[in-house]
């Protein structure tokens, strides 16, 4: 035979040379991305050495096969190259199948009997391979170096085809578990190495086989691999979108997975004090760094902008306890911020897959209901989770409260400093016909978490304008009535819309109808709230500002938005009588509010002795129980007779 050429010797084994290539490929995109850790990841980098070791034996095989009756070192070259093909390559179909095992989530945390009897056909083909020198099983060398199959080359294709018919059969069994892409990406995957075998088998010198695995593994890793857009870009750990496309993975698997919950609740209020974009970053980057030391990425993910959720199926009880105490310890020290030393909290929950949560929708139900504020735990354990019933309970009479029409408004009348009643605030009740009264604190925050906020919202405008409509607030000289608003409604592009169409269907004077926003509310968005306030006071309503005196942007609210009455806060009241500083805080709050242009109500007058402090500092209106308590609408009508006369 002539002396090949480089270029010749490798159009020979143009199919080997390939598989290099995709291999070498399929190796650099795994390094640019270099996330390793993933039992996944590591059995697919181990899957793709092992093809491009193999392909390399058997390009080295077809070009030296050409020189094997002139030189003995390129007959040894051939025998060499081949045995390293043989047993690397039995090694393949059982790796390929614990990939797909992995990926549905079906490996098991320990041995066990069906998955030593699942090791034993690869056990003996590895045998067969290692062992092929001295038997010939597998395959022999005829005259002149000639490659020739053996009984024990059928048995080895047999097993691989057993492994990957495996592999798919558990691939369907969990089949609804997988997102649409990996779906697609492992039955590609399938076919192709089903034909890269088949064709091989049928002709065994177009050495096919490792080409089609080694496109097939490509497309896994693109398409299964690849998780770009899962990655949440700040932290570097899975977002929401992720455990929305791996929850049913989860859930689908057989073995009792924990989740613990990890949620920052004054994480607010410190992007607040620190007053920067810079600061919220910094925040999010220490907590999830914290919890990256605790428990590998991959098990992390970032489910709100405060808030982690953490899946592990490899620990038990004791094992979840003590990563969320673990988590929990470092917040009772300071996080160093620009040389300050400030302190962070959070609560951490921890709940079991599938005891008790059992299904994805628990799940996130799980993750996203507000820990009560009464809770002092810093870990709450399953024990501790009866709130997420009471939550459920109240999510239901929510709903239901609509549909049997059990919401009611309240009012509370307000007075002037003249101890004229001037208005009064309608208040949402609550009389569900299963748990009784649930207090608004409770049930509102259900309610926006929920999507209900805007049919309640609207429900009291409406009971509001009726009420006035009839005419008897303004014969007993009410001034104005108000109605509470969420944040979810004022951040409605189509509120004032909304509110005119109400208001012209009653025909009421929205002189009549005032919207209070608490101080949180007005902070969201200044740009947006101030257009939809200009929007409704061109009508003729009025705002109120709520809470005034407990959040921390305050003064950027009143000079960024034309409040009509600022309500400041009863604690403000309360501590006044407290100490010479309240005192101070008082006077000067509404002094500066005065000076501003805008009237001042005071809320929580309890007292005598309060509603003669607030008289003595020139408030505008008054309003507590030391006048009234909120009342029904027809008792209220009684108690202004009573009062105005």
């Amino acid at each position: 035979m002539g002396t090949l050429t480089l270029f010749s010797a490798i159009n020979i084994a143009s199919f080997s040379f390939g598989a290099i290539l995709v291999c070498l490929t399929c190796l650099v995109y795994m390094a640019l991305r270099g996330r390793f850790e993933k039992s996944q990841s590591k059995l697919l980098l181990a899957i793709i050495i092992i093809l491009l070791l193999n392909a390399i034996c058997s390009m080295t095989a077809e070009i030296f096969k050409g020189y094997v009756m002139e030189s003995q070192a390129a007959a040894a070259a051939v025998r060499v190259s081949n045995y390293l093909y043989f047993v690397g390559h039995t090694m393949l179909a059982p790796m390929i199948c614990v990939y797909f095992l992995t990926v549905c989530g079906r490996i098991a945390k320990k041995l066990s009997a069906g998955y030593i009897a699942i090791s034993i056909p690869f056990v003996i083909t590895e045998l067969l391979a290692v062992t092929n020198p001295l038997t010939s099983s597998l395959y022999y060398y005829g005259p002149n170096m000639v490659f020739t199959r053996n009984w024990a080359m059928y048995v080895l294709y047999a097993v691989a085809a057993g492994y990957l018919i495996y592999g798919v059969f558990t691939l369907f069994r969990t089949w609804r578990a997988l997102t649409r892409v990996k779906r697609r990406a492992v039955a590609y995957f399938f076919i192709m190495v089903m034909f890269g075998i088949g064709a091989q088998l049928v002709e065994p010198t177009l050495r096919i086989e490792l080409f089609a695995e080694s496109v097939a593994v490509l497309g896994v890793m693109l398409f299964v691999e690849n998780e770009d857009e899962l990655i949440d870009s700040e932290t570097g750990v899975y977002n929401r979108n992720a455990l929305k496309a791996n929850l049913d993975t989860i859930m689908s698997s057989r073995y009792p997975t924990y989740a613990i919950v990890v949620r920052v609740t004054n994480a607010d209020a410190f992007t607040r004090i620190a007053g920067s974009a810079q600061a919220r970053q910094y925040m999010v980057s220490v907590v999830s760094e914290h919890i990256q030391t605790i428990v590998p990425w991959y098990r992390v993910y970032r489910t709100a902008p405060a808030q982690y959720a953490l899946f592990d199926s490899t620990i038990d009880e004791q094992g979840a306890i003590k990563i969320a105490h673990k988590i929990s310890e470092r917040f009772d020290s300071g996080w160093e911020y620009q040389g300050a030393s400030i302190k962070l909290h959070a609560v951490v929950a921890i709940a079991l897959i599938p005891d008790d949560l059992a299904t994805p929708d628990d799940v996130f139900y799980f993750i996203d209901t507000p820990v009560p504020v009464v809770s002092e735990k810093k870990v709450l354990q399953r024990s501790d989770l009866g709130y997420l019933l009471r939550q459920a309970e109240v999510e239901r009479a929510v709903q239901r409260g609509l549909e049997e029409s059990n919401y009611e408004v309240y009012y509370q009348p307000v007075y002037n400093a003249k101890g004229q009643i001037a208005g009064g605030e309608a208040l949402m009740r609550l009389h569900d016909t299963v748990l009784g009264d649930i207090p608004p604190f409770e049930f509102i925050e259900v309610a926006e978490r929920i999507g209900f906020i805007e049919e309640i919202g609207e429900f009291a405008l409406r009971e509001v304008c009726s009420f006035l409509a009839s005419g008897t607030p303004q014969r007993l000289g009410i001034e104005r009535l108000s109605v509470n608003l969420s944040v979810i409604q004022c951040m409605k592009s189509d509120f004032p819309a909304q509110v005119k169409r109400i208001i012209d269907e009653f025909g009421v004077d929205p002189k009549l109808v005032s919207f209070e926003i608490t101080e949180s509310v007005a902070a969201s968005n200044y740009e947006f709230l101030d257009k939809t306030m200009s929007l409704i006071k061109e009508d003729g309503h009025s705002f109120l500002m709520d809470d005034y005196g407990t959040g921390y942007s305050n003064m950027h609210s009143l000079l960024t938005l034309n409040f009509d009455i600022v309500k400041i806060d009863r604690t403000v009241l309360w501590d006044a009588e407290k100490s010479d500083t309240g005192m101070a805080v008082l006077a000067h709050s509404v002094g500066l509010l005065r000076n501003i242009g805008s009237k001042v109500l005071v809320e929580g007058a309890e007292t005598e002795s309060q509603v003669a402090l607030l008289q003595r500092l020139g408030v505008d209106y008054l309003q507590g129980f030391y006048y009234a308590q909120p009342m029904p609408k027809d008792e209220f009508v009684a108690h202004v007779e009573q009062h105005q006369v």
